[in-house]
Formats: C-alpha cells, sequence, structure tokens
C-alpha cells in the first residue's frame, strides 16, 4: 500500500521542519529515480517501444505504479510541514535543481524520464501550493542563460502549466537582444514551435512579446538569404514558423477548442480582411483568371500582371501580401468545391469517388490551377529591392494562406473539407517550384524547406482526414528525393521529421493490430516508403535506424527489418554461404 500516513515518519499533524522535510523528498526522489532507471535497464528503447507508449512518457503508467504512488506522497509530505509555504518553496527549489541535473543523463530516453519525473512532481508540490507557478518562474529568470534555456525542463514545466507563460516568453525575447544572442534565439523559436504549435500549452496570445521579437529577426535573417548569405543555424524555418503561428492565430487557436456555437464564434475565428481590400483582391482574380484562361499564354502577358500587382502595392509589405493570398486561396477552394458549376469551360473536374476527407463528386481544378500558375510565377519572377518581401517570403506567405483556410475548414466546416482540393494545390506548386531554370535552381533548397515545414504542421497526428494527401506530398518524387539527394545530407534530419509523424500517427492502431481498411492502405503506403528509401537512400535508413525502431511497434517485425536490413551501398556484404567463413573475424563484428 502507499505511505499515505506518516510520510515523514513523525506521528503527528504539523511537525516536520523544513529540513526535515527536505531529507524525506531526497529519500522520496531517489527512490522514484530508482524505478524510473529500472524501466530504461537493459535496453536503452526499451521504454520507448515498451508499456511507456511512444514518446515515452510515464503519464503512462497504472495508477498503482510505484513511480505514481511515490509521487501522491508529496503534498501529504507538505501538509505534515511545520511551515507550509517555507517547506513547499524548499521543496520547488530542490526538484528544480533536479530536474535540470537529469536532463543531462544518458540515455537520452532516460533524460526525458527524469525530467518527466521531477516535472511531475513540481506538479504535485503546485496542487498543494499555487504559489509554485510564480517562484519557478523567479527561479527561471534568475538562472544562468544555460539553465534558463534548457530545451528540455523549461518547455516541460510551461506545458505542466508550471510557469506564467508571457513572462517567460517576454523574458525570452529580452534574452534574444534583437538576435544577437544566437542561443537564445534558437531557443526562442524552439519553443514556439514546441508549445505554441505542437503541445498547445501556449496560446498564440500569450507568446505574443516572444513571436514579435522572433518576427523582427525573420526580416533580418530574409534579407541576409535574400542577398545570397545562408540563415543562422537553428532559423532556417522560421519565416515559415512565424506563418504557422499567424495561421494558428487566424482559425482561433487550438484544433482541440470547441469549435461548435453560434455563426458569430465561426466568424470571429475566420480571418479578418476588410470588405474594401476583399473587393479589390476579387477584381485582380478576375483579371488573372481572365490573363490565364487566354489560349495562347505568353510571359509578356504574365510579366504585365505582375508589374500591375506591384504598382498596386500588393506584393510590397507583409500586411497587404497575407490578404492578397488569404483571399484567392479562399475563393479558389470555394470555386474548386463548387464542382463544374463553379466556373465556365473547366477542363479538369474529377469524378473519382472517396469518403470522408477524399468527398464525393466532381471537383473544378481550374481555379486551383490558375492560382498555383499564379504563385509559380511570382516566386520565379518577382523582384523589387525596395520591398520587405523576397520570393522566398512571397512562398511562404502563399503556403501560410493555404494552411490557414485548410486549417479553418477542418475544424469550423468539416463537411465542406476536401483533401484532394489542398493536394493538388501542393502538388501543382511542387512540380512548378522544382522545373530547371536557374532562379529556382538557387533557391530550390529553401523552397523544399518550406514545403517540409508545411507537411510539419499538416502531420496526421493534427488532421487525421489529410493523412492520405499527406503521404502522397510527403513521398512526392519532387519533394522526397530531392531532399535526400541536398547537398551535406541537409535535407535528411527534415524527412525523417515527416517519416516519424507518420510512424508515430500508426503506432496505436499497429501496436493493437486493429487495422481498418484506410489503416491498412496508410500502412502499405508506409512500407512502399521504407522499400523505396532501402533500395534508393540506405545510408539513410542507417543514419536514422534508431528513431525509425523507437516509432515502430514491436508488432511489426516487417517493417522493423526492412529499415534494419539497409546498409550503405559502398559497402559489400560477405557471402554467407562462403566456406570457412569465420563471422567473429570480419571487421565489423569485432
Amino acid at each position: 500500500g502507499m505511505p499515505h500516513a506518516d510520510p515523514g515518519g513523525a506521528g503527528g499533524d504539523n511537525v516536520l521542519s523544513t529540513a526535515r522535510v527536505l531529507e524525506r523528498l531526497g529519500a522520496l526522489v531517489a527512490q522514484a529515480e530508482g524505478l524510473v532507471g529500472q524501466l530504461c535497464t537493459g535496453n536503452p528503447s526499451a521504454a520507448a517501444s515498451g508499456a511507456l507508449g511512444n514518446p515515452p512518457s510515464l503519464a503512462a503508467l497504472p495508477a498503482e505504479h510505484e513511480v505514481v504512488q511515490t509521487l501522491r506522497t508529496l503534498p501529504v509530505l507538505l501538509a505534515h510541514a511545520q511551515h507550509r509555504e517555507e517547506s513547499a518553496g524548499a521543496m520547488a527549489n530542490r526538484l528544480f535543481k533536479r530536474a535540470h541535473e537529469a536532463s543531462g543523463a544518458s540515455p537520452p530516453v532516460l533524460a526525458r524520464l527524469l525530467v518527466q519525473l521531477h516535472v511531475a512532481a513540481l506538479a504535485r508540490v503546485h496542487s498543494a501550493w499555487p504559489g509554485v507557478t510564480a517562484l519557478l518562474t523567479e527561479l527561471v529568470r534568475y538562472s544562468d542563460e544555460e539553465r534558463a534555456l534548457n530545451r528540455d525542463v523549461t518547455p516541460a514545466l510551461l506545458a505542466a502549466g508550471l510557469l506564467r507563460a508571457p513572462d517567460l516568453c517576454a523574458l525570452v525575447a529580452k534574452v534574444m537582444d534583437g538576435g544577437r544572442s544566437a542561443q537564445a534565439t534558437a531557443f526562442g523559436a524552439h519553443l514556439v514551435r514546441q508549445c505554441v504549435l505542437t503541445d498547445r500549452s501556449v496560446s498564440a496570445p500569450e507568446a505574443a512579446e516572444l513571436v514579435s521579437a522572433l518576427s523582427k529577426v525573420a526580416q533580418r535573417v530574409a534579407q541576409q538569404v535574400g542577398s545570397g548569405g545562408a540563415a543562422p543555424p537553428g532559423l532556417e524555418g522560421l519565416p515559415q514558423l512565424l506563418d504557422e503561428v499567424r495561421a494558428l492565430s487566424a482559425v482561433g487557436g487550438a484544433p482541440s477548442a470547441p469549435t461548435g456555437g453560434a455563426g458569430a464564434d465561426e466568424e470571429a475565428a475566420r480571418p479578418r480582411v476588410p470588405p474594401e481590400v476583399r473587393e479589390q483582391v476579387v477584381q485582380m482574380w478576375s483579371e488573372w483568371l481572365a490573363v490565364y484562361s487566354q489560349p495562347a499564354q505568353s510571359d509578356k502577358a504574365y510579366a504585365s500582371f505582375m508589374v500591375m500587382l506591384q504598382q498596386q502595392g500588393w506584393l510590397k509589405a507583409a500586411e497587404p501580401c497575407d490578404h492578397f493570398f488569404r483571399v484567392i486561396v479562399e475563393i479558389a477552394v470555394e470555386s474548386a468545391a463548387a464542382g463544374g458549376d463553379g466556373d465556365k469551360g473547366e477542363g479538369a473536374s474529377s469524378k473519382e469517388g472517396g469518403d470522408g476527407g477524399a468527398g464525393r463528386g466532381a471537383l473544378n481544378f481550374r481555379s486551383l490551377d490558375a492560382l498555383s500558375k499564379l504563385v509559380a510565377i511570382l516566386v520565379r519572377y518577382f523582384s523589387d529591392a525596395g520591398a520587405s518581401n523576397t520570393r522566398l517570403t512571397l512562398l511562404h506567405r502563399a503556403l501560410a494562406a493555404v494552411l490557414r483556410v485548410l486549417l479553418f475548414q477542418y475544424d469550423h466546416e468539416p463537411s465542406k473539407f476536401n483533401q484532394r482540393i489542398y493536394f493538388r494545390l501542393l502538388g501543382n506548386w511542387l512540380f512548378d517550384l522544382n522545373a530547371p531554370d536557374p532562379v529556382l535552381d538557387s533557391i530550390n533548397f529553401q523552397v523544399l524547406t518550406a514545403f517540409a515545414n508545411a507537411l510539419h504542421a499538416l502531420q496526421p497526428a493534427r488532421l487525421p482526414a489529410f493523412a492520405f494527401a499527406w503521404l502522397e506530398l510527403a513521398s512526392h518524387r519532387m519533394l522526397m528525393p530531392k531532399l535526400l539527394l541536398a547537398k551535406g545530407h541537409k535535407g535528411w534530419v527534415l524527412f525523417q521529421r515527416l517519416l516519424v509523424h507518420l510512424c508515430r500517427f500508426l503506432y496505436p492502431f499497429l501496436n493493437s493490430a486493429n487495422l481498418t481498411e484506410p489503416v491498412r492502405l496508410l500502412y502499405r503506403g508506409l512500407l512502399r516508403v521504407l522499400l523505396v528509401l532501402l533500395h534508393d537512400f540506405p545510408e539513410f535508413l542507417c543514419e536514422y535506424h534508431f528513431a525509425l525502431c523507437d516509432v515502430i511497434p514491436p508488432t511489426c517485425v516487417q517493417m522493423r527489418n526492412i529499415v534494419l536490413s539497409a546498409f550503405p551501398r559502398n559497402m559489400r556484404l560477405p557471402d554467407p554461404f562462403m566456406p570457412n567463413l569465420k563471422v567473429d573475424l570480419l571487421p565489423r563484428s569485432r
């Protein structure tokens, strides 16, 4: 049973001194750390592929587990303290310090679990004394930079509600010093991606000061990249990250938020574009459709339309550019969904069937093709030294507009959502922006990075109804091989991230062998991607075999074997049937 009655061994109420409380805390923490260590003993990936789920988490432990029981004794221990606030503060201080020490443990899975343990312990103390939040926020504020910017501990405390989010974001923005501190700037970007976009533990308004500081840095990075320089390490995807945050703000926060209610709520979540601006953009779109519909399409007509856009100021600054892309994406998507009646003379309506996100009935692809052509032309030919936008930021803004509309429709108008619309649009861009062209070749990797980041934002765990289109785009012949063939293996980590997203999404279904027909189809798609990688890019599987095996359930022997059977193409394997083969004498087996 639990040591509930008298954790301090003192026999009465409110009799433990602060020193005695800390002594008992030390014993309890040591006991819990030992139990967590046992979970990881022997095989470093055991916790990742076993009972702790994936990624490994102490939250997966049953309520009767010894670790959980040990954590439950902490509020009881505090209840026996003579000076409750003083003892709670001392406990929080001690646990905060232990969390940072634990983040350096090895192997990494043990460090992750130990940090979770100490954060969970702090949450228990917080349940007995709410002043823990203010105390921890002050501890972070006055810690040295290395501790305050710890990528394991600080986001975990934030996700658990143990830090005041606006205060922490303001602190990081201040430490960034306008981007002069590279470490703080990279940490700020990580914090926004982790807590605002992935965990949704911090709302976009709470992180407003940090996002504003990152936006100023992003403008300088864009100018640096535009003049031929390279983005600082860790900030390559910063413009795309900020676009994702704006898209999230525009659709009213987290997808998990309640979406029902009056039409006024939906209207509040819809991006606000002034009516007069919308009217002007609709007029521009009509003019573009007229140019696009000409039987003999010419670069001269395209160039004159782009000059008109520039003269009217649509491409010069951030806000008009965002409004322009937002409205034309909304129009194109609505027109596509309207089917054959949307526009006259459409040449490519589609009638193949499908359910849910695939949608039934005809789609009018003419408006989508016109939109993709316009963006491709802008990215290819845009040049304005006086504008804050560059070719790449125009692409980022166009992608952000698509994400914004997609997320809004997915959350607020699920009956209208059709993944084929967005698949057509993004697929067109992949083809158009990878066409042989000296201008596009010079920014090819940045374009690929923008698409990889967009797919990261649309991962299947967030948008299950987009999963099939997502897999088609992630394994697209204009994206996957080009990322993996980029110089210096720069694209490997981007594609590995996408592959891990898909494996994590399928993990619970495959682990329980619960394969409905759609899941089975998605599983076959993943197997095919892995077989292509095994045949064409075995070095990639060799490099990331550990990370991939961690997200493949133990039930999937075939999939795991595909990953583990990869070997570099320049290596010659010994013939197992060779007479007198001595395995222990082979160089790689020693």
